[in-house]
C-alpha cells in the first residue's frame, strides 16, 4: 500500500469518486478493515522510525563526536606506524641520520583547515594544555617517549631533541642541558607509563594514542597556534590522535565572555604573565603601573568541567597541565565544587593526572587567591581524595 491516505479518501468520499469518473463496486467491510489494519501498521512504523531519528539527533548533539581508539582501524594504524618509527630512532647514533615520521609528512589529499568552529572529540585518551602560549606543551608531550640520539660530551647523556613539526623529522633544536626544560617530558612519560603498567587491559598506549586539546588566550598566538595544528593534523602518520587548540579561550570558573589582561612587555618570553588577574605584576606592568586601560581584549571562559565532559570518554586517561598566570586557583575551586574528578575516576573509571604551575602572592598582588584554596576549598585534599594525582610546581623558571 503505497499510499493508504489516498485509499482512505476513496473509501470516506464515493461523491468525490463519482464526480471525477471512476466506476468502482463498493469495498466489503472486511476489505475496510483490512485496509484500516495495513494503515495503521503503516503510521506506528512511521512514528518509531521518527523517534528514533530523534534519539539518535538528541545523542549526538549531547556527546558531541566521540573518537575512540578501540575499532577506528585509521588510528591503530596511525600509532603503529609512529610506534615503528620511534623504535627506528633508537638505532641511530647521529641526529643528521635520522629518518622522519615515515616519509609522508604531509598528506597529499584533502588539506586539513583550522576553522574558527571548535573541532573537540571524545577521546578515551587525553592531553588538556591550559595556557599554550606558542603551543610548546605540544611539542614536549610528543617529544616525551622520543629516544635521545647521540651524547652529550659536556654530561655524557643522551640528547633529546624536539620533534619539528615543520619538517615531521626530530631537530635540529634540543632540550640542552636544564632539567627543568626536561620537566614537562618526563613527567608525561612516566604518567602513562604507569597508567600502561596499572591498567588491566595491558595496553601499550602512547602520545600518538591521545587527543591534544590547548587552551590560549591571548590573540597574538592564534594564527601560530592554527598553523601548528594544521601542520600536525596534515602528517601521515601523525604523532597524536587528535589535535585542537581552542584559540581566544581561558580556563576559568565560569563558561562564557570574560577579560584577559595583555602583558606586552616580556617579548623574549611571549608574553607569558597575560591574564584574567587584573592584578598579575606583568599586567601591572604593562599598563604602565596600572593607569592604562587598552592592554585588555575579550575572549571567552571555558571551566575545567565543561571541556573535561566535552572530551573524556570512559575508562581512559587524561594528563591535565595548567599555567595560567593565577587563575588556576579559580579553575580548580569550580571543578572541585562540581565533583567533576570524583565523577571521572570512581564512576567512569578514567585515571586523572594534574600538575600545575601555582603562581605565588606577589605575582599576583595578593594572599586571597592562595589562603582561600589552601584553607578555605583545601583543594588539594579535595582532588587526592576523588582519586586524581595532584603535582604543584611552584617556579619562576619557564619549565613548559
Amino acid at each position: 500500500f503505497h499510499n493508504p491516505i489516498y485509499i482512505m479518501a476513496t473509501v470516506e468520499t464515493p461523491q468525490r469518486r463519482r464526480k471525477i469518473g471512476y466506476r468502482r463496486r463498493p469495498l466489503s467491510s472486511r476489505k475496510i478493515q483490512f485496509l484500516l489494519i495495513s494503515l495503521s501498521f503503516v503510521l506506528l512504523s512511521y512514528y518509531h522510525l521518527s523517534n528514533d531519528n530523534v534519539l539518535d539527533n538528541a545523542a549526538t548533539t549531547s556527546t558531541s563526536k566521540e573518537w575512540q581508539l578501540d575499532g577506528d582501524d585509521s588510528s591503530i594504524s596511525n600509532s603503529k606506524q609512529v610506534q615503528a618509527w620511534r623504535k627506528d630512532l633508537e638505532q641511530h647514533t647521529d641526529i643528521k641520520s635520522t629518518t622522519k615520521l615515515s616519509t609522508m609528512t604531509k598528506k597529499k589529499t584533502k588539506k586539513y583547515i583550522v576553522s574558527n568552529k571548535n573541532d573537540i572529540r571524545k577521546c578515551q585518551y587525553v592531553m588538556i594544555d591550559l595556557g599554550s602560549n606558542i603551543g610548546d606543551a605540544l611539542h614536549k608531550f610528543i617529544d616525551s617517549f622520543l629516544p635521545p640520539i647521540g651524547i652529550n660530551p659536556k654530561t655524557g647523556e643522551g640528547i633529546h631533541y624536539f620533534f619539528n613539526t615543520s619538517t615531521g623529522g626530530i631537530g635540529p633544536d634540543n632540550y640542552g642541558e636544564s632539567p627543568f626544560q626536561w620537566l614537562l617530558p618526563q613527567y608525561v612519560k612516566d604518567k602513562i607509563t604507569l597508567y600502561n603498567n596499572n591498567s588491566s587491559l595491558n595496553n601499550n598506549i602512547y602520545p600518538e594514542d591521545y587527543c591534544f586539546y590547548g587552551v590560549e588566550g591571548n590573540p597574538y598566538f592564534t594564527p601560530l597556534l592554527h598553523e601548528l595544528e594544521s601542520n600536525v593534523l596534515n602528517m601521515s602518520p601523525r604523532p597524536v590522535n587528535h589535535l585542537h587548540f581552542l584559540t581566544e579561550h581561558v580556563g576559568t570558573a565560569i563558561d562564557g565572555p570574560t577579560t584577559l589582561f595583555l602583558d606586552t612587555i616580556n617579548v623574549k618570553q611571549n608574553f607569558w604573565g597575560s591574564s584574567i588577574i587584573q592584578s598579575h605584576s606583568d599586567v601591572h606592568k604593562s599598563s604602565s603601573g596600572g593607569k592604562g586601560n587598552n592592554n585588555k581584549v575579550g575572549v571567552m571562559g571555558i571551566t575545567l568541567t565543561k571541556l573535561l565532559k566535552q572530551t573524556v570518554l570512559s575508562a581512559g586517561h587524561v594528563i591535565i597541565k595548567i599555567d595560567i598566570e593565577g587563575a588556576e586557583y579559580q579553575l580548580l575551586e569550580e571543578a572541585v565544587k562540581s565533583r567533576i574528578f570524583c565523577l571521572l575516576v570512581k564512576e567512569m573509571g578514567v585515571t586523572v593526572d594534574i600538575i600545575g604551575e601555582f603562581h605565588w602572592d606577589e605575582t599576583l598582588g595578593s594572599k586571597e587567591p592562595r589562603n582561600r584554596w589552601e584553607n578555605t576549598i583545601q583543594g588539594e585534599e579535595a582532588i587526592k581524595n576523588c582519586g586524581a594525582s595532584y603535582q604543584v610546581v611552584k617556579s619562576i623558571i619557564p619549565i613548559w
